[in-house]
């Protein structure tokens, strides 16, 4: 798989240190009505970890799309970050960007702050994420400025369309796919 290609996921996703692994590339990726788990750990910290660490070089103008699926748990309530960014040592110019929209997140999900800093000098906030539409109790927003929302026209140009362009994955479900030659 190019770092380069666009991925497209429907229904089921990997899980543990293999969906760590996918959720690093430097790619356009498209999570399509997937079921994302997080799972218990034995750790003595919070949040135990990261349903998505997006790496967006900043002239990619979609990086990580999640559309119409369920973010669950087995872990305690607020026991995981959405996400946080991911700015490798090969590319410190990168701005992810991660946008979750029309999804149910559940209650493992920090509603007060469900996107962590990657250290001091790559905040959060200097990321490009963005919410839309989203339910479920790890949707709730107690503290507004932590969870961006974009709105209806930002929304629209962030659609499994928009994202693959003229690239269609194959009728087959329940695989991950890499657009040859991309």
């Amino acid at each position: 798989m190019s770092s380069q290609s666009p991925l497209f996921g429907r229904r089921r996703m990997p899980s543990g240190t293999a969906a760590l692994g996918l959720a690093l590339v430097p790619t356009t990726a498209v999570f399509d009505r997937c079921e994302l788990r997080t799972l218990v750990r034995d750790v003595p910290f919070r949040p135990y970890g990261f349903v998505f660490a997006p790496s967006t070089a900043a002239a990619n103008p979609h990086g990580y799309l999640a559309t119409g699926r369920r973010v669950t748990s087995e872990s305690p309530d607020g026991a995981y970050g959405l996400a946080r960014p991911w700015r490798p040592s090969s590319d410190p110019t990168a701005v992810p960007m991660l946008t979750v929209r029309e999804t149910w997140i559940g209650p493992g999900i920090d509603v007060a702050a469900p996107y962590v800093n990657m250290s001091a000098g790559y905040p959060w906030q200097d990321a490009r994420f963005g919410e839309y539409r989203n339910v479920g109790p790890g949707a709730a927003r107690p503290v507004p400025e932590n969870r961006p929302q974009l709105t209806p026209e930002q929304a629209a140009g962030q659609t499994t369309r928009t994202c693959l362009g003229d690239w269609r994955p194959s009728t087959i479900d329940d695989h991950l796919w890499s657009a040859p030659g991309r």
